[in-house]
C-alpha cells in the first residue's frame, strides 16, 4: 500500500529545495528511509503491519530489500519495494509492510538499499520479537508488576517492626549501611540515564539499535528504596540499638567503594571516562553490594541464635519478588525463544529450511519449507540427502526429489517451495539440501532439517508424561529432607560433606544452564561449533537447577540453626572442593587471557557437576554405615530420587525404541550410566534404611 501526502508545507519545502539546487548546481540532496515503529512484537500465526517512510530528494529508482536470516521466524510481505522519485525528484511516501509470525524469536530486520548511496538507511531497521502467545505476554506483565510491588513494599515491614518495638536490636547495621550505598548508587545510575539527555545520547551512540534500559518504574523503585532505607537508618538513631554499630569490615568495604567512585570521577574530569562509564561503575558497585549485603544479617542471626528484630515479612516479600522475577525470565525465554540478532546480508544467496526441527510418524507425511533468497543470475538445482542413511534405506521419502530455481528478471529471488516428507522407518537424522552449481557466495548453513521419525505418537506422549514425572520427582526430592530437619530441629545424621558437594554441583549446573539459556554470545559459540545443533538447555533445566541451589542452600542454613552435634565438613571434602575451585579459577584465567572462550569455561563447570554426581553420595553412605543408622537422612528424599532416576532411564529406553535410536543410550552411555549410578546409590540407601539398620535406635544426643 502506498500513501502520498501533499500539503502546502511540503510544496514550500520542495520549491525551496529546487531553488537551492539551482543556485548550487546540485541535482539531489539525498533521501532517507525510516522503518516505523522500530520495535514490534508479533504473535505466531498473526499479522502485524509496520511502515517504511521515505522522504527527500531522489534522482532514480531504488529498491528496498527487506530480508532476514531468520526466515523461519517471520514471513515478510512484500519482501522488496521499488521506490521511485516523485515529481521534481522529491519523495514523501509511506509503504505498508506486513509481518506474519511463524516461530518465536528475536532479531533485527533490515532494509537494504540498492543501489547504495542514494538513501540514508541508518534508521532502516526494526527490532522484531515473535512471541508464542499474547496470553503469556499478559501473564508476564502481571508477574512483573507483582514482583515490582513485592520488592517495593518489602522495605516497610522492617520499619513497622522497628516502630512497634521501639528498638532496632537484631537488625544488622552493616546490612543497612551496605544497602543504603547500593540503592543510592543504583538510584544515581537510573536517574542519570533516564533524565540526562547527554548521557542517554552517549548510550544510544554506543548502542545505535538499542533502547534506553532504564524505565520509569526503575527510577521510582530505586528512589523509593533509597528513601525507605534512609528512614530505617534514621530509626537507628532514635530507637534502642544496644551495642550495635557498623563494623570495621563494612567501613573498609564502603571506603573501597568511595575510592572507586572518586577515581572514576577523576577519570571523567580528565576526559578519560565519559559520564556513562562513571554510571557503569556505579552499577557495578550496586551489583557488588547485592552479592554481600545479606551476609552480615545472616551472621548476626547466627550469633544471636534469633531472628527477633529482623522482619520475616521483609524476607518473604523479597523472596516472592525474586522468585517471580525468575519465573518471568523463564516465561519470556519460552515465549520468545530468544535467538541472537543477526543482520541480513543480501550479497549472499541463502538456502534455508523452515522449520529446522520436525517429528514425523512412520507412514505419515509432513511438510517443511525450503526458501531461496538473494541475488541469482543463473538457474540452480537443489537436491536432498539424508545423514546416516544407506542406499535404499532412507528414513523418509522426499517429494519432490529435486527443485529448480530460475532467476527472475530482477536477478533477485525470494522464493519458497514446499517439501513433503513421508516417514519410512524410525530414526533421527538430518535432511540436507544441496544447491548446484555451488559457490562461495552461497550460504547453506541453514539448509537442513533435524528430522525425528517415530513409530508412534502414543509413545511420544508416554515419554513426555514420564519426563514430567521424573522432573517433578527430582524437584520435590529436596523437600522431605528440609521437612525432616525442621520436624527434628536437628541435622544430626545428615552428612555435611554430601551437602557441601551437592551445593557445589548444583551451583555449577545452574551456572552452566543459565549461561547457555540466556547468554547470546555463549549460544552463538555453541551453534558455531554445532551448526546443526539445538541449544541443549531448556527452561525446565534452568528452573530445576536454580531450585536445586535454593533448596540445598536452605538445608545448609538449617545446619547453622539446628542441632548438629560434632559434624563438620571433612578435610577430604574440603580438598576436593579446593581442587574444583582451582579448576574454575584456572578456567577463568584462560578466558581472561583469550585461550578459552566462555563456552569452554561453562563446559568445565558441567564436568565438575558430573564429577560431583559420582562422589557426593559416598560420604552419606559411609556416615550411615558408621552410625549403623539412617536417622536424620530422609528416606523420602531417597525414594523420590530413585523414582526420578528410574523414570529418566525408562524414558531413554522408550525413546530408544520409538526412534530406533539405541546408539544414543549405549553408544555414549554417560547419561545413562550416571542415572544408573545414582539409582544404585538410592538402592543402597533403601537397603540401609529398611533392612540393615531398621531396628537400630541411634542416640543423637
Amino acid at each position: 500500500m502506498t500513501r502520498t501526502y501533499w500539503n502546502p508545507a511540503v510544496i514550500i519545502v520542495w520549491l525551496c529545495l529546487i531553488a537551492s539546487n539551482r543556485c548550487s548546481g546540485q541535482t539531489s540532496i539525498g533521501a532517507s528511509v525510516v522503518l516505523d515503529p522500530q520495535d514490534v512484537t508479533v504473535i505466531v500465526g498473526e499479522r502485524l503491519p509496520f511502515y517504511a517512510k521515505v522522504r527527500g530528494m531522489l534522482s532514480q529508482d531504488v529498491r528496498l530489500n527487506l530480508s532476514t536470516d531468520h526466515a523461519d521466524l517471520v514471513q515478510i510481505v512484500p519482501s522488496s519495494i521499488v521506490v521511485s522519485p516523485g515529481e521534481g525528484g522529491f519523495i514523501d511516501r509511506v509503504y505498508e509492510i506486513v509481518l506474519l509470525g511463524k516461530s518465536p524469536g528475536q532479531f533485527d530486520l533490515d532494509a537494504d538499499v540498492s543501489p547504495t548511496g542514494l538513501i540514508d538507511d541508518a534508521a532502516a531497521f526494526v527490532r522484531v520479537t515473535v512471541a508464542n502467545s499474547q496470553t503469556i505476554i499478559v501473564i508476564s506483565s502481571v508477574i512483573g508488576w507483582i514482583y515490582f510491588a513485592a520488592w517495593t513494599v518489602s522495605f516497610w515491614p522492617q520499619m513497622i517492626i522497628n516502630y512497634r518495638r521501639q528498638s532496632v536490636v537484631g537488625l544488622s547495621f552493616d546490612f543497612l549501611t551496605l544497602n543504603l550505598v547500593g540503592h543510592s548508587v543504583y538510584a544515581a545510575f537510573n536517574c542519570a540515564l533516564f533524565w540526562s539527555g547527554y548521557i542517554e545520547q552517549e548510550y544510544l551512540d554506543r548502542n545505535p539499535r538499542g533502547l534506553n534500559p532504564v524505565l520509569a518504574n526503575d527510577v521510582a523503585f530505586s528512589i523509593h528504596a533509597t528513601i525507605a532505607t534512609l528512614l530505617t537508618v534514621t530509626q537507628c538513631f532514635i530507637y534502642e540499638r544496644g551495642e550495635q554499630k557498623v563494623s570495621r569490615i563494612a567501613w573498609g568495604i564502603i571506603t573501597v567503594f568511595i575510592i572507586v567512585i572518586i577515581v572514576a570521577g577523576v577519570l571523567v574530569g580528565t576526559e578519560t571516562f565519559h559520564w556513562l562509564d562513571f554510571l557503569y561503575v556505579l552499577s557495578y558497585i550496586k551489583l557488588s553490594v547485592t552479592l554481600i549485603k545479606y551476609v552480615p544479617q545472616a551472621v548476626l542471626n547466627f550469633r544471636r541464635k534469633s531472628t527477633v528484630g529482623w522482619s520475616i515479612e521483609n524476607v518473604l516479600l523479597d523472596f516472592t519478588g525474586g522468585m517471580l522475577s525468575m519465573l518471568q525470565m523463564l516465561l519470556n525465554g519460552y515465549n520468545y525463544a530468544t535467538a541472537s540478532a543477526q543482520s541480513s546480508n543480501n550479497s549472499l544467496l541463502r538456502l534455508q529450511f523452515g522449520p529446522q526441527d520436525t517429528t514425523i510418524i512412520v507412514g505419515e507425511t509432513k511438510n517443511v519449507t525450503l526458501r531461496l533468497h538473494g541475488p541469482l543470475s543463473e538457474s540452480v538445482t537443489v537436491n536432498f540427502t539424508q545423514t546416516n542413511a544407506t542406499n535404499g534405506n532412507d528414513y523418509v521419502q522426499v517429494t519432490p526429489g529435486t527443485i529448480e530455481f530460475i532467476p527472475p528478471p530482477s536477478n533477485f529471488i525470494d522464493r519458497s517451495e514446499r517439501v513433503s516428507l513421508r516417514g519410512l522407518r524410525a530414526g533421527i537424522f538430518d535432511l540436507l539440501a544441496h544447491l548446484y552449481p555451488s559457490s562461495e557466495l552461497i550460504d547453506q548453513s541453514q539448509a537442513f532439517v533435524r528430522v525425528t521419525v517415530a513409530k508412534s505418537w502414543s509413545l511420544i506422549s508416554v515419554s513426555s508424561v514420564i519426563g514430567w514425572t521424573y522432573f517433578l520427582a527430582w524437584t520435590w526430592s529436596f523437600w522431605p529432607q528440609i521437612w525432616e530437619n525442621r520436624t527434628r530441629a536437628s541435622v544430626v545424621g545428615l552428612s555435611f560433606d554430601y551437602l557441601a558437594l551437592n551445593l557445589l554441583g548444583h551451583t555449577m549446573y545452574a551456572a552452566f544452564n543459565c549461561a547457555l539459556f540466556w547468554n547470546g554470545s555463549v549460544q552463538a559459540e555453541y551453534l558455531r561449533r554445532n551448526p546443526r545443533g539445538l541449544i541443549p538447555v531448556l527452561a525446565n533445566d534452568v528452573a530445576f537447577s536454580l531450585h536445586a541451589v535454593f533448596a540445598t542452600g536452605l538445608i545448609i542454613v538449617q545446619c547453622c540453626f539446628y542441632e548438629r552435634g560434632q559434624q563438620k565438613v571433612s578435610y577430604t571434602a574440603r580438598a576436593l572442593m579446593t581442587v574444583f575451585a582451582l579448576v574454575v579459577l584456572i578456567s577463568g584465567v584462560l578466558v581472561a587471557t583469550g585461550t578459552y572462550l566462555w563456552l569452554d569455561f561453562f563446559y568445565n563447570l558441567s564436568y565438575i557437576k558430573l564429577a560431583v554426581t559420582l562422589l557426593k553420595y559416598v560420604p552419606q553412605a559411609v556416615l550411615n554405615y558408621r552410625r549403623k543408622s539412617t536417622v536424620g537422612w530422609s528416606i523420602g528424599n531417597v525414594l523420590l530420587d530413585f523414582t526420578g532416576g528410574s523414570f529418566s532411564m525408562l524414558q531413554m529406553l522408550v525413546n530408544g525404541y520409538n526412534y530406533d535410536d539405541w546408539d544414543s543410550i549405549f553408544g555414549d552411555g554417560a547419561k545413562f550410566g550416571l542415572g544408573l549410578f545414582s539409582v544404585l546409590f538410592d538402592v543402597l540407601f533403601i537397603v540401609q534404611h529398611y533392612i540393615l539398620y531398621r531396628s537400630v535406635k541411634c542416640n543423637l544426643k
